[in-house]
């Protein structure tokens, strides 16, 4: 079973905020899975996605124009 991260670990391991992490799961732009409740991050999915081009994101403003970005997520 791959490693699963909270909102947190995500955050301190890309250096991002909890915050930032949160509006992309609400808008949909970053590969998460919903356990109940709890959202988690398949570690091997974050690597795929900041391999293309995920990271890109994070020079863009936090408000609105990273939601063009297609990361390959099909929304499970």
């Amino acid at each position: 079973m791959d490693d699963y991260l909270t909102i947190k670990e995500l955050a301190a391991k890309i250096r991002m905020s909890h915050h930032t992490i949160r509006k992309w799961v609400m808008a949909n732009e970053i590969p998460h899975r919903k356990i109940r409740k709890a959202v988690r991050f398949q570690a091997t999915e974050i690597e795929t996605w900041i391999k293309n081009g995920g990271l890109s994101l994070f020079g863009e403003d936090e408000g609105g124009a990273a939601g063009s970005e297609d990361t390959g997520h099909d929304g499970d």
